[in-house]
Formats: C-alpha cells, sequence, structure tokens
C-alpha cells in the first residue's frame, strides 16, 4: 500500500485513534514545550505531513507563517477545515518532502509523529530539507527509533519474534495494512546536519496503543510518566522510545 492510501484510510478517525489518546497528548505537550522556543512570531515553519491540522491550534498561538504539507488527499481535506475553524492563515499544498519546492527558505522544518518513518528515501528528503532550511535554521523530527522496550517486550512474550527482528535488527515494521515503517536513527541524519539535540519519549513507558488496551500499562504510566519526562532529555539513543525527538541544524 503507498503511503498516501494508507493516510487517506487514517484520515476517517485520526482524531480519535491517534490525537486523544492520553500518551499521544503527552507526548505531542513534550514537543510543544521544546519547539516552543525556537518559534518566535512571524517565522517560517513548514509542518511535513501535517495531517489534519493536529498541530494548528499550537502553531495558531504563536502567530508564525506556516506552510504545511502532506501527500494524502483526505488529511488536506481535514487540514483546511481545520484551518477554517481555526482562522489560520496557513499555505496548504498536496506534496511529498521530496518533491517540495517552496518559495522561501524556512527557519523551521518539522516532521512530527512518525512522518519521516513512512518515508522510503531518507537521502532525497534530507537532501530536499537542506535546500529550502534557512542559513540559521533547524528541523524538528520526531521518529519512531528501532527500540521500544515495552514494544520489544511484548513482541517477545507474545511470540512475534519476526517483528522483533524487523524493527530492532532489520529496523523496518510490516503494519496490517502490509505498509512498510521504516525505523531510521541519528547517524542517517548526521550525514547533512548536525545533531543538536535530541529527547527520548516514552523510553520508560509503554506505548499509546498498549496504553489504550491495557490496564497494566495505564498503572504503569500513572507511577512512571514523570520520571520519563525527566529521563527524556539525557537517556542515550540506544535506550529508544515510542519517539525520539531530534533536532538537526546545519554543518
Amino acid at each position: 500500500m503507498h503511503a498516501s492510501e494508507l493516510f487517506d484510510t487514517y484520515a476517517k478517525d485520526y482524531e480519535s485513534r491517534f490525537i486523544k489518546n492520553p500518551l499521544v497528548e503527552y507526548q505531542r505537550s513534550m514537543v510543544h514545550a521544546i519547539l516552543r522556543p525556537y518559534l518566535s512570531s512571524k517565522k517560517n515553519v513548514l509542518d511535513v505531513g501535517c495531517g489534519p491540522g493536529a498541530d494548528f491550534d499550537f502553531y495558531k498561538s504563536l502567530s508564525l507563517n506556516i506552510d504545511a504539507i502532506d501527500i494524502s488527499r483526505e488529511m488536506i481535506k481535514a487540514a483546511r477545515i481545520q484551518a477554517k475553524r481555526l482562522g489560520l492563515n496557513v499555505r496548504i499544498a498536496r506534496s511529498a518532502i521530496a518533491d517540495f519546492v517552496p518559495d522561501i527558505r524556512y527557519d523551521v522544518v518539522i516532521l512530527n509523529f512518525g512522518v519521516i518513518n513512512a518515508i522510503d528515501d531518507i537521502d532525497k528528503t534530507m537532501q530536499t530539507i537542506n535546500k529550502i532550511l534557512a542559513d540559521q535554521g533547524r528541523v524538528f523530527i520526531v521518529c519512531k527509533p528501532p527500540l521500544h522496550i515495552f514494544t520489544l517486550k511484548a513482541d517477545l512474550l507474545f511470540f512475534r519474534f519476526k517483528n522483533a527482528y524487523n524493527r530492532a535488527i532489520k529496523h523496518k515494521t510490516i503494519t496490517d495494512e502490509n505498509f512498510i515503517v521504516h525505523h531510521y536513527v541519528s547517524k542517517q541524519f548526521k550525514k547533512y546536519f548536525v545533531c543538536e539535540k535530541r529527547y527520548n519519549l516514552c523510553s520508560i513507558l509503554p506505548s499509546p496503543t498498549q496504553f489504550k488496551h491495557a490496564a497494566f500499562a495505564r498503572k504503569w504510566t500513572k507511577l512512571f510518566i514523570n520520571m520519563d519526562k525527566k529521563l527524556a532529555p539525557v537517556l542515550p539513543e540506544f535506550m529508544g522510545g515510542d519517539h525520539i525527538l531530534h533536532i538537526l541544524k546545519r554543518k
């Protein structure tokens, strides 16, 4: 299945499936708090893989110049509805990042929550971002890494050895829709950028899906969410997480 088709199907129930989950809200709030100091008024920002405009209310509060792109026709429709509802002045276009040719350069380029994981050609993507990024700009990539301890434990516990091997060793996961998710690591970004900072999100917490379906995961999260927040900026990359936020700048 092509990524555009997959996300067309996700658009129908994206809010209930992804946005409203408490652990998704936790991770998104962490990302917003980290982003905020870089997003002063009138900065030119590109939201890559904007989805249904999940971050538009955050942008609205900061008086930014926003461009947003997505490969999914249905996501673009939803994003335009969200922008209109919020009164947000945003230019929205249907495009893959590798094919995007803007008329400006951006102070901030954001690939939030797994956008990069849906991209096959990481090198072409990094080259494009390099071209459109302002000299003092920053790139924020929120990426699903090869290791998430809770997911690995669940795969091993339920004898999903192939899943565990594919993600941890081959850095790929195949979804139920037969879509390949790529799990990238920072060295693949370092060919083009300097990794300025990194935050591991939910390294010691379950995934949002596990939180939704397992009472134990919800109890564990309640006990250790504050610890996870404190560990996010100091844990080494190999400790993994449900996502890792990479902050990149030009070499």
